[in-house]
């Protein structure tokens, strides 16, 4: 206090593993807009300088933060309304904070409706590793619910993964990457981000963002290792390497890649039949192309290098599934195709539950 700034509507919590409280609270600078900040605190003595939790966009109100601390990631997690003037009223957003305060993730949505979602409360289940969020809303008329909604705690990385189309080409080409095949188990693909270094220098060359989609045109030849990272909305990080070959410019022209599929929907167990034997190259013979494939499309090949070019394969898991054929001509370089199966649930065979009861 004592600075000409109104602090209202504090709470805490503690961080057994360092010793220290986390107080959140709104921040209100003479008539500016109210932000939410916060203060470590060893005991009763602050521990640092006040934290900037979220002071954006500009002519938006968050009012009556809470915060839980997570000792199995050791991270504090803050919940607060928000009224970004769109006339929607205030909505429910959170953000997790590191060891030391500091925001670490993205801006996560919690519950965004008509009406107001206001004064959020949190509790934290340590044994279950799931916290739960309850507030006032008016989203059913002026009276006022009470809402809430569990959160499991994500404590597994991603996985990185993406494609190269083409994965072996020629001085000028178009390489273009594709990281939507990378996945988490609790962020959906749509808010996993993702930076790339393409040659892998430990320098990024881009930024993190959310489009999946790389385009790179590569003027000198040679063999680069290029590096995608991805984050979840937890800030876990993981990431993959994968080389391009990129030749000398020279008459050679590409193969070209078709896949058919006898049947685009089956049931799962089905044996799909997928056919590369109409791709083509103007120089080298049919009976000289060469073929890997990919069951998923993710990146990672499944068979290696053969003279293989009619595949059958059996999906268990119910749900759209991309099968990726890439062809190499004798001069190596690469093109390929994708198509996509639906494959529906069968029968159920047998069910167990454990325990049969509780």
């Amino acid at each position: 206090g004592g600075d000409g700034v109104d602090r209202f509507h504090p709470a805490v919590t503690y961080n057994g593993d360092a010793g220290q409280y986390l107080v959140v609270y709104e921040y209100q600078l003479a008539s500016e807009d109210l932000d939410i900040r916060g203060q470590l605190m060893s005991y009763d003595v602050p521990d640092g300088p006040e934290l900037v939790i979220r002071n954006q966009p500009a002519g938006a109100d968050q009012l009556g933060p809470d915060v839980e601390y997570s000792p199995e990631s050791s991270r504090y997690y803050v919940v607060w309304a928000e009224d970004q003037g769109s006339g929607d009223g205030y909505d429910l957003y959170g953000q997790w904070l590191d060891y030391a305060g500091n925001p670490l993730s993205e801006l996560l949505p919690v519950f965004r409706y008509s009406g107001d979602q206001t004064a959020p409360r949190l509790a934290y289940d340590m044994i279950n590793l799931q916290g739960l969020v309850v507030w006032a809303d008016t989203r059913r008329g002026p009276e006022g619910d009470v809402y809430a909604r569990l959160g499991a705690l994500d404590l597994e990385p991603p996985v990185a993964l993406f494609t190269r189309d083409p994965a072996v080409g020629k001085e000028g080409d178009i390489f273009v990457f594709n990281a939507w095949p990378s996945h988490d188990n609790m962020t959906p693909p749509g808010a996993i981000a993702v930076r790339w270094d393409w040659t892998s220098d430990g320098n990024w060359d881009t930024s993190w963002t959310f489009d999946k989609h790389a385009v790179r045109v590569v003027s000198v030849a040679g063999t680069y290792n290029v590096t995608l990272q991805v984050r979840d909305l937890m800030n876990l990080l993981d990431d993959v390497t994968l080389p391009v070959l990129v030749l000398p410019d020279n008459p050679n022209t590409p193969p070209a890649a078709v896949l058919a599929v006898d049947s685009l929907v089956g049931l799962a167990g089905t044996t799909f039949h997928f056919d590369a034997s109409g791709s083509t190259d103007n120089e080298t013979p049919p009976a000289d192309l060469l073929f890997r494939w990919d069951w998923e499309n993710d990146g990672v090949f499944d068979t290696d290098w053969s003279g293989i070019k009619v595949r059958n394969y059996v999906f268990t898991d119910a749900g759209l599934h991309s099968v990726r054929v890439e062809v190499k001509d004798a001069g190596g370089l690469t093109d390929a195709a994708v198509r996509v199966v639906l494959v529906l649930p069968g029968a159920a065979v047998s069910l167990e539950v454990t325990p049969a009861s509780a």
